[in-house]
């Protein structure tokens, strides 16, 4: 899914070629992801809420056995309430992002002229949580960056999918780990996304 986002056919048809496609159209395999990305964006349409961590949990994916479990919806609404953010410049970031649920419940605070400047990040030890983070970003429309890799080793980024915010929707690709520096917080800088502000990335965003 995220790889057809992101138009990267390459990896698209790698993932795509493991199943059996040989039946008429609408009876292959690949047609059963098509219909179930479908209802998916259905259901958020019709909750604005995320749902790719409560399929995650309730189909028992999570690996307990590395302390993983997804905060419930009502805890991140109520953080998301208590977090004091830059009105001018919003930036907020979640080291064990999970699905996302606890950013997109802090974008849902916010007005759509601090969601146009505000830039998430989330950063997971999980693939499958950083591809769940990232679908998030791009089905709810945020600028933001997201991290596979260990936020307590702070050089160990992995892959980096960027995520952008505009009118027609969100949009995401994947970016070299090696633009990503931590240390301290990047000044900001113009570039022609919609407007956009993005932080340096050839700097830190991080604090």
């Amino acid at each position: 899914m995220i790889y057809a986002l992101m138009r990267n056919d390459d990896e698209y048809l790698k993932i795509v070629g493991k199943y059996r496609n040989d039946r008429p159209h609408g009876e292959r395999e690949i047609d059963h992801f098509c219909n179930a990305f479908g209802l998916l964006m259905k259901h958020m349409a019709e909750t604005n809420e995320e749902a790719l961590g409560q399929v995650y949990e309730q189909w028992e994916i999570a690996n307990k056995h590395n302390g993983q479990f997804f905060t419930p919806v009502h805890v991140c609404n109520f953080i998301a309430q208590m977090i004091a953010g830059n009105d001018e410049a919003p930036s907020i970031s979640d080291p064990a992002c999970g699905s996302g649920r606890l950013l997109i419940a802090k974008l849902k605070t916010m007005t759509n002229a601090q969601a146009d400047k505000a830039v998430f990040v989330g950063q997971d030890v999980d693939f499958t949580c950083v591809m769940m983070c990232a679908l998030n970003f791009v089905f709810f429309n945020v600028n933001g960056y997201v991290i596979w890799g260990n936020a307590l080793a702070r050089t160990d980024y992995r892959r980096v999918f960027r995520t952008v915010r505009s009118y027609m929707g969100g949009s995401i690709i994947e970016i070299d780990p090696e633009t990503i520096k931590p240390a301290t917080e990047a000044p900001e800088v113009k570039t022609p996304d919609a407007g956009v502000r993005w932080p340096n990335e050839q700097t830190s965003f991080f604090k």
